[in-house]
């Protein structure tokens, strides 16, 4: 059983959003909590959260050029 769980835990841990980010992405949110996804999703002006490896900034769109 310990094996099985120590698999299913690596399983999940190669497809959390935080192991992409580890490897130096991020995931940009507004500050309602959605996720960015494309260009399309922000404007210039919009204030954004990117977290990663190490903890989170603070940003602010100055162009939405698609």
């Amino acid at each position: 059983d310990a094996l099985r769980l120590r698999g299913v835990a690596r399983s999940l841990e190669a497809v959390s959003p935080l192991a992409t980010v580890a490897r130096g992405y991020a995931i940009l949110r507004h500050g309602d909590g959605r996720v960015v996804r494309g260009t399309g999703d922000v404007a210039a002006g919009d204030r954004l959260s990117a977290r990663v490896a190490d903890g989170e900034l603070r940003l602010r769109v100055e162009s939405d050029e698609g």
